[in-house]
């Protein structure tokens, strides 16, 4: 670290005449202020790191949306990390597709709230607790296709959406 700081100083002809007319206590202080800096750096950037791979975690490379998924409105700039398709007896295809999403759990649930609204969807359930920070859900059905049931989660660097179409059985239908 000395050594670093050293060839550091050497290199740069500005610091190095700037740190020489420095006297005694100041001189400590800017060096003090300089190897904090040097330190808080690297978490910094890790902390942004962490951020941007958060769409990774998880996710497999080429994750692409099941065939036959509803149409659905997706959050700006989300990715896509995981989609499924599965058959329930006697009902038919259900379907599940995950995003990881930068913004907090009421913002994106105000935005599927709005983007849903616009789009001829009906919220058939609304979320309980519109501020809740960690966890909402919320239920949307619109003519033609299977209800839509969301869940916007805040995980440790990410929020995650997941859509989820579930048919109704035929003994369902109607209560």
């Amino acid at each position: 670290m000395k050594s670093y700081f050293a060839d550091f100083i050497r290199d740069t002809k500005v610091l190095k005449d700037a740190f020489f007319r420095i006297s005694g206590l100041n001189k400590l202080l800017f060096l003090s202020i300089f190897a904090f800096l040097l330190i808080l750096i690297p978490f910094t950037v890790n902390n942004n790191q962490k951020t941007q791979q958060h769409a990774t975690e998880g996710a497999e490379i080429g994750v692409q949306l099941t065939s036959g998924f509803p149409t659905f409105p997706v959050y700006p700039n989300a990715m896509l990390i995981s989609s499924s398709k599965s058959t329930i007896q006697n009902a038919g295809m259900s379907y599940k597709s995950s995003w990881s999403v930068t913004s907090s759990v009421p913002t994106t649930v105000k935005w599927y709230m709005d983007d849903l609204k616009s789009s001829g969807w009906t919220i058939e359930i609304p979320p309980a607790n519109f501020a809740a920070e960690d966890i909402q859900f919320l239920q949307a059905s619109k003519e033609g296709l299977l209800p839509a049931q969301l869940s916007v989660i805040k995980k440790d660097n990410y929020t995650e959406v997941t859509a989820e179409f579930i048919p109704i059985k035929p003994e369902q239908e109607g209560k």
